[in-house]
């Protein structure tokens, strides 16, 4: 608000906290009273007199502003001289795409090839012989390009929503969305949809992996990118942030609290 300090407004909320005759007691009073780590030890002393005198006197207290001299952080050494995003000059991107290649790379689309396809080959030899209708009777090994093609698929998904997976696929005039058909087929996206897998199945000897490990490969492949891609500068501020998300993960959480109860915790810079 224009004409209004920061002291002011301070004043009146720590003010509005303490109506006259709003406490029953002395320890619905202690336990109601916002907590500041500023007011002296003094002041503090004083209140509690004031409080047992008369108990209809509010307690009288003040805010103190901290500035950047007041107190003695420590300063930990910081040499770096190129900061925040620093993408390779061999290589520059030019556009969203290239943008988003530096983190989802033809190596990592290439180990996920390799896993699902390594999947699709256990899974069906567990199916064989195929019933006369099979759907994995035409299953081919899936292509870097037609991998591409279905994250593709499935990021425009995100944004063209539909009450089933094969209503992006109709041909129904009403319906129909030509995007989805003309990119993939119906049968080849539920055939990647069904094998996807990002890392190879384990072995018996090996076990039985975790729901963490089969995304890990993915998620270390990433974290190493942005640490590569970004770096942060001397000063930062770290927020909690939470994406909403109702999936069975392991790392995902649940906060009551929160507008987004369900989802995936992150800590984001500011």
């Amino acid at each position: 608000m224009k004409g209004v300090s920061d002291d002011d407004i301070a004043r009146w909320i720590f003010e509005d906290s303490e109506v006259e005759g709003e406490f029953s007691d002395e320890t619905e009073h202690e336990e109601t009273l916002p907590v500041f780590s500023d007011i002296s030890s003094s002041e503090s002393e004083s209140s509690d007199e004031e409080e047992s005198d008369d108990n209809t006197q509010p307690v009288t207290s003040s805010w103190k502003v901290y500035r950047d001299g007041d107190c003695d952080l420590i300063k930990f050494p910081y040499s770096v001289t190129q900061q925040g995003f620093t993408p390779p000059q061999s290589a520059l991107p030019k556009t969203e795409l290239e943008y988003f290649q530096l983190f989802f790379s033809d190596n990592l689309i290439g180990e996920i090839v390799t896993a699902t396809n390594m999947y699709a080959a256990e899974k069906i030899q567990k199916m064989t012989p195929l019933t006369k209708y099979s759907m994995w009777h035409s299953w081919k090994d899936v292509s870097s390009e037609e991998m591409k093609a279905f994250f593709g698929v499935i990021l425009n998904m995100a944004q063209n929503l539909k009450p089933q997976l094969v209503d992006y696929f109709t041909e129904d005039w009403l319906d129909r969305t030509p995007f989805f058909k003309d990119v993939v087929s119906r049968l080849c996206f539920l055939q990647i949809f069904w094998m996807l897998h990002l890392v190879p199945p384990v072995a018996p000897e090996g076990g039985v992996p975790t729901r963490g490990s089969k995304v890990k490969n993915v998620s270390e492949y990433i974290d190493n990118k942005c640490k590569e891609l970004y770096v942060p500068g001397r000063n930062v501020a770290i927020d909690e942030s939470t994406v909403g998300f109702k999936g069975r993960i392991q790392f995902k959480c649940y906060n009551p609290k929160k507008p987004t109860k369900w989802g995936l915790r992150f800590f984001l810079p500011l």
